[in-house]
């Protein structure tokens, strides 16, 4: 009777940490996938977060260059049809 009380107990001892084993193997299984997503979304906004920088750097340069004399020398000649003091225009029918 002994033999089959000890016999009993070792079956609970194994059935539970077969089970835990198995919670645990689902849990780390779960963690990993996890990760993984975590990773992909993270080289995703690294991703994202260069374009911009490369696209504020183009739009800084874009700004010097408007606010140069140059630009705005440019856009009267061009738009505005304006020369400066020392030069001649000349029209053509």
């Amino acid at each position: 009777m002994e033999n089959y009380k000890q016999a009993k107990k070792v079956e609970r001892i194994i059935a539970c940490s077969i089970f835990v084993f198995v919670a645990v193997l689902i849990f780390s299984v779960f963690s990993f996938v996890s990760l993984g997503k975590a990773r992909r979304k993270q080289a995703k906004y690294d991703d994202a977060i260069a374009s911009l920088r490369q696209e504020e750097s183009a739009l800084k340069n874009d700004l010097e260059y408007m606010r140069s004399p140059e630009y705005l020398e440019s856009q009267a000649r061009n738009h505005l049809g304006m020369i400066q003091e020392d030069e001649n225009l000349y029209i053509f029918k």
